[in-house]
């Protein structure tokens, strides 16, 4: 599922995860969303890209809203946006979200961190970890990792 208030960015994400065998459903902002998680014929998506920058209702309280449902509980939330403030990934994480990514992005960036929380690669079902290099979501926790090899604090 893709949660962006942007057509361009909703239809860039929507060609490239179609193309790579994902089925996908757009929407422009996290209400329309959370009505058709309601209805009847609603299929629970494995993973979420959720814009921060969203009308009505911003992408944390979004997140925030979609952790509360117990049939979401599997659902891997990823955040796409254009904000990358320290701040902004903070909150992230203490909203629960699984990744944070930054806008512009590459779509190959975005195939890797879709298929690694959906435990795939290349068609392929994960079975043993994916080395370092494949779980580095560029910008996550970059800063903790820069002060700990530095062996300074925050």
């Amino acid at each position: 599922m893709v949660i962006d208030d942007a057509l361009v960015v909703r239809t860039i994400l929507d060609t490239c995860l179609r193309r790579a065998g994902y089925e996908v459903k757009c929407f422009e902002d996290g209400l329309q969303a959370l009505g058709w998680l309601n209805t009847a014929g609603a299929r629970i998506p494995d993973l979420i890209l959720v814009d921060l920058g969203l009308p009505r209702l911003d992408g944390y309280e979004i997140i925030r809203l979609l952790k509360t449902r117990p049939a979401l509980k599997d659902t891997s939330l990823v955040i796409l946006t254009g904000r990358d403030g320290i701040l902004d990934r903070i909150k992230g994480r203490l909203v629960g979200a699984h990744a944070y990514l930054t806008k512009p992005f590459r779509t190959q960036t975005i195939l890797e961190v879709v298929q690694m929380h959906l435990g795939r690669v290349n068609g392929y079902e994960i079975t043993e970890p994916l080395p370092p290099s494949r779980l580095v979501v560029p910008g996550w926790g970059q800063e903790e990792d820069q002060r700990a090899e530095r062996g300074t604090r925050p």
